[in-house]
């Protein structure tokens, strides 16, 4: 069943993308890598001339606490204890999911198609918690503005690859081609016996 969701954007002067670049890999600008809320974490602008971009979230911004941290170790302990409200209340910079805001302004003829990846082996140990990890993503689409309203296209969850003593994933493979529009792409990676926020990096671009 398709979802939609209703918010207010309010963007920040600065931290719009320069579509005049000449690059054809280019990571994405960061916004917030702490972001909360319906905020997003990072944006891009996928041209024709910018054919593939990138944006990565390590599991060391998430967990730690300090200047540019989340403190979402902190946040899984009173969780696991208090439960998510008052986890929340006490560590309210982190937000296992990542929110990445996607425009496609191409050429008729280009479609974008996104993919995310998680390497858990940092975490993850053994086969057995490896098949409890899992590594989430949504593509939701803006359907009206003022204010804005996202409609979920797709959605998609695979559990984690063990091999060799190494588990990791991609999710997205399945997900469709975008073409030109305004797109939110979510994303959380689960190791075993947490609510999220392990490292991921999500990569797209333009078919």
């Amino acid at each position: 069943m398709k979802r939609c969701f209703l918010f207010s954007v309010i963007l920040m002067a600065g931290c719009a993308v320069d579509e005049e670049v000449s690059s054809i890999d280019q990571s994405s600008t960061i916004l917030d890598q702490c972001a909360v809320g319906h905020a997003a974490n990072a944006s891009e602008i996928l041209t024709t001339l910018t054919r593939s971009d990138s944006y990565g979230r390590s599991a060391t911004t998430m967990d730690l606490f300090g200047s540019g941290r989340c403190d979402c170790i902190n946040w899984q302990g009173v969780f696991d204890v208090e439960g998510e409200a008052a986890a929340d209340a006490a560590y309210p910079t982190c937000r296992p999911e990542a929110i990445y805001d996607l425009r496609v302004k191409a050429l008729s003829t280009d479609l974008a198609h996104y993919t995310v990846f998680s390497e858990f082996t940092d975490k993850v140990h053994t086969q057995a918690n490896c098949a409890l990890s899992k590594l989430h993503m949504e593509v939701w689409k803006r359907i009206s503005t003022a204010p804005d309203v996202y409609q979920q296209i797709w959605g998609g969850t695979q559990i984690a690859h063990w091999d060799a003593g190494r588990c990791y994933q991609t999710v997205g493979e399945a997900s469709p081609n975008l073409p030109n529009g305004f797109y939110r792409i979510h994303a959380v990676a689960t190791p075993a016996g947490e609510q999220g926020y392990d490292t991921i990096v999500l990569s797209g671009s333009l078919l």
